[in-house]
């Protein structure tokens, strides 16, 4: 079962983003970790990105539009990303197991991080993660 969590730093810079438009800092970068610890509104990082020669955080294409994001109403945001085979584990390495996914901007401020049941990669695998953000009104 997955676990999701809005940070309060990612709070913090989407209040940025609706308040002062291009003074906040966009979410454009999705990081992929190994570790399955609950996440928790305080995170500020993924507990153990994958840390191999071959992996970076990918630049996500990023759209609102509700053809593709399935939401009639607009108010989803989906974040896109693809690794080519080799790049989250590398030739020479067995295994990386993949348990947490996060959402960040260039400042490395880290919005959402989900902890899943692992997704296991070896050298000749790639991934195309997506993760939606729908924004809600409570009252």
């Amino acid at each position: 079962m997955a676990s999701r969590v809005i940070t309060n730093d990612g709070i913090k810079e989407l209040t940025k983003l609706h308040g002062y438009g291009l003074n906040g800092h966009p979410f454009r970068y999705i990081g992929l970790g190994t570790n399955g610890t609950e996440p928790l509104n305080t995170d500020q990082n993924l507990y153990n990105e994958v840390a191999t020669s071959s992996y970076t955080r990918m630049p996500a294409i990023v759209t609102c539009d509700p053809t593709l994001t399935g939401d009639p109403n607009s108010t989803t945001v989906m974040y896109t990303s693809t690794w080519d085979e080799g790049k989250i584990c590398p030739t020479g390495v067995t295994n990386v197991d993949v348990r947490e996914i996060g959402l960040f901007n260039e400042q490395n401020v880290m919005y959402y991080r989900e902890v899943r049941g692992v997704l296991s990669f070896n050298d000749t695998v790639g991934a195309t993660i997506r993760i939606k953000c729908r924004f809600s009104r409570v009252v």
